[in-house]
């Protein structure tokens, strides 16, 4: 679009004469010079709109070419330096100078510019650094010391100072001076003495010797009990570091001093705390371990995740081997069939099942024994199931003392049946097998309602607890309930024996 030159006559000159629209600054027109500046030729930039912008070397140079487009749309004309990358690969210095045309109503029609390759020029200057070079450090200096400065002067809890050679004071914060001033009850000034006689002879030692450290090379690290008047006692951690200068001379050394009162306080707790923990966490494994109760927790690809030793050692019964944390719990040992149901198991447990498992289990250095087994699916934070808390328990005993009630109470029937003809004896054997039986279903209700009760509440408390964090408070709090709730289930026990003595009292009495 030839808006305001004559591209045959700028295609002769070297530098790039350009116009391009102020909206989305597209070429509308760019000379022959562009191709020995940029490398590119004029119908490349016509084709692609962001070929200019991206040849601009760095995000800087981009940012600062957009706010020149800008202001220049604003101020009617500016200037700009910036660098790009030829076509070549090399890197050309470019100065643009660029003006608004306008239309006869005084909106932008235009942005025009000319742009330069200063590229030779730069690199004269660059030549020249070595002449501006301690004005620079001279730059850089003034930097660090405005840097330093307001390190200073930021609103920190911390001292921080600095001391020159003499040991004396050359900049402090306020917190340094607020402190200096509980100390010693003065005002400290620059040029004043940092080795305060209110520290004592041993501690004005400690000091004086941390600061010859550091002003022979060394890091210096100290903790210290600080007695402030109007503050008490504070725990104090300072660092003592040299200050060097552009020979690597040692001038100064800069101090920091921070009150971590609080954070060894907190320390304190926390070791107390962990103390406890440690206790509770032994006070829990003591009661998981010395129970007859098999305990064990299964992850989701059916490894195990954690047991107590009566698991262990019932493992070890089949497969002659101790298992350990990430061992499959899929036992071959366990044969097909039943490596079948207890897969099926811990997958519908997983699926957010709760199982209540009894089987026979045939145990080579034991027998068969009667087990009962809970499975109950453990979940996280956000009710997701991470893995399954398991149960087992032997309820040989209670199967044998059931199997001998059934046995009792077929006898007593037997017995009704051989004396029913004399209607006396039939009537007191009645009133003897009724009272027999109430007894008998009270000791079945007892067992199939009372005591599932307490059980379910163990498996419950069970899965609450965290395995992966053993310290974490909140178990403290599952072992004192299920220490409760292991005594209702005693109490539940104890009544189940009462029960059953009363059968058996109700049977010797009848026999006498």
């Amino acid at each position: 679009m030839n808006i305001l030159y004559d591209g045959n006559l700028l295609d002769s000159l070297n530098d790039v004469f350009w116009s391009c629209s102020p909206s989305d600054f597209s070429f509308y027109f760019i000379n022959k010079a562009c191709e020995q500046v940029y490398g590119y030729s004029p119908e490349d930039f016509y084709k692609d709109k962001q070929l200019w912008f991206s040849l601009l070397l760095k995000k800087e140079d981009r940012e600062s070419v957009i706010k020149h487009l800008k202001n220049t749309l604003a101020k009617g004309k500016n200037e700009v330096n910036y660098r790009i990358r030829h076509k070549d690969g090399s890197i050309r210095y470019i100065y643009d100078k660029t003006s608004i045309v306008y239309d006869e109503d005084g909106t932008p029609k235009a942005i025009n510019g000319i742009a330069v390759d200063v590229t030779n020029l730069q690199k004269a200057l660059n030549k020249n650094k070595k002449s501006k070079k301690k004005i620079k450090q001279q730059d850089k200096k003034i930097q660090e010391q405005e840097q330093n400065l307001l390190g200073l002067i930021n609103n920190t809890t911390d001292g921080i100072w600095s001391i020159d050679k003499d040991f004396k004071l050359i900049s402090g914060n306020k917190t340094f001076i607020n402190s200096v001033k509980q100390l010693t009850q003065d005002d400290i000034k620059t040029g004043d003495s940092v080795l305060f006689e209110e520290y004592g002879k041993d501690k004005l030692a400690i000091r004086k010797k941390s600061y010859e450290r550091a002003f022979k090379g060394e890091v210096v690290f100290w903790e210290d009990i600080v007695e402030l008047p109007e503050v008490g006692e504070i725990c104090v951690e300072a660092s003592f570091r040299p200050i060097r200068d552009e020979k690597d001379n040692i001038t100064s050394v800069s101090c920091l001093a921070r009150d971590v009162t609080a954070r060894k306080n907190a320390e304190k707790e926390i070791e107390l705390q962990n103390k406890k923990i440690q206790e509770q966490e032994q006070n829990l494994l003591g009661l998981i371990n010395n129970t007859t109760d098999i305990i064990w927790s299964v992850s989701k690809d059916f490894t195990l995740i954690s047991a107590n030793e009566p698991f262990i050692n019932i493992v070890k019964q089949f497969t002659q081997y101790r298992i350990q944390e990430g061992d499959s719990l899929l036992l071959k040992e366990y044969g097909e069939k039943k490596l079948a149901m207890w897969k099926d198991c811990y997958q519908r447990a997983l699926g957010g099942e709760i199982l209540f498992l009894e089987d026979v289990e045939d145990y080579p250095a034991v027998g068969k024994i009667y087990v009962e087994t809970n499975l109950c699916p453990i979940r996280d934070e956000k009710g997701n199931i991470t893995s399954i808390g398991c149960l087992a328990r032997d309820v040989t005993a209670r199967k044998n003392a059931e199997a001998k009630l059934k046995l009792q109470n077929e006898a007593y029937l037997a017995l009704s049946e051989e004396y029913k003809t004399t209607n006396e004896e039939l009537q007191e054997k009645n009133s003897v097998l009724k009272i027999q039986n109430d007894a008998l279903n009270e000791v079945a209700w007892i067992q199939s309602h009372e005591m599932r009760r307490p059980v379910a509440n163990i498996l419950g408390l069970i899965a609450l607890f965290d395995m992966k964090n053993p310290y974490e408070p909140f178990n403290s709090e599952i072992i004192g309930k299920m220490l409760i709730v292991a005594e209702d289930l005693d109490v539940v026990i104890h009544k189940v024996v009462k029960k059953a003595g009363e059968v058996h009292q109700i049977a010797e009495s009848y026999r006498k």
